[in-house]
């Protein structure tokens, strides 16, 4: 499988988000994604037929933890299939920059909230109307099929998708190993996903966290 496009939350000096990368297999019209700490064990299928599922290396062989249908793509029209929420208000970590992330945040506030959405097309004509309305990256997969991504801001968002179908959370970096008296974890991040009851747009928030407390009467005392 080749790597398409990779997105994280960025400027020029740091990264408060974990990557995110979309591959694709070749001859194939379907589309992969997962983030970097949940690479070895689940990952999100958007497949020809309009099958979406959700599967982790955990579940039985054929297996799915979710499994939901996006609209048909026809000529002329776009299907937004996936949406990441990322809020300022949630996006503590300092990770350094990757170099593998094209898209830089420039002229971000740093207030309110940043939307990646997902589409699929037939049409290249949509793809080059959207470059001038926060297209980020697009890329032909097969017969003439175009994903495309775009980036967009709008307001906070406090509230996490509704209904909540399930989360992941990665600890971060823990320095127990190195100083058993550790009392907090660097850099943990969190990701909370709402799957459509049959058809739709999938609909994740993204945060992340500088520092998680693992003794809270101890992390209380010495703040």
């Amino acid at each position: 499988m080749s790597t398409i496009f990779r997105f994280a939350v960025q400027t020029e000096e740091i990264r408060v988000s974990e990557v995110w990368s979309f591959f694709c297999n070749k001859g194939s019209e379907c589309l992969y994604a997962t983030r970097t700490s949940m690479r070895e064990w689940l990952k999100i299928s958007f497949h020809e037929s309009r099958a979406c599922h959700i599967k982790s290396n955990k579940t039985c062989p054929g297996e799915k933890d979710f499994q939901w249908e996006y609209d048909e793509v026809c000529k002329d029209n776009s299907v937004h299939v996936m949406r990441i929420i990322y809020g300022s208000d949630k996006l503590s970590a300092k990770f350094k920059t990757d170099k593998r992330v094209k898209v830089v945040i420039e002229e971000w506030s740093g207030r309110g909230s940043l939307y990646l959405d997902v589409f699929f097309t037939y049409d290249e004509n949509i793809v080059n109307q959207e470059r001038d309305c926060g297209l980020v990256a697009a890329h032909c997969i097969n017969g003439g099929r175009w994903v495309y991504f775009k980036l967009n801001v709008g307001p906070i968002n406090e509230e996490l998708p509704e209904p909540i179908s399930g989360m992941t959370f990665h600890m971060g970096d823990t320095k127990k190993k190195d100083n058993p008296s550790a009392t907090h974890l660097t850099n943990a991040t969190a990701l909370w996903y709402s799957i459509p009851n049959d058809i739709g747009t999938l609909v994740l928030t993204e945060a992340s966290f500088a520092k998680v407390p693992l003794n809270l009467a101890t992390d209380s005392q010495t703040n």
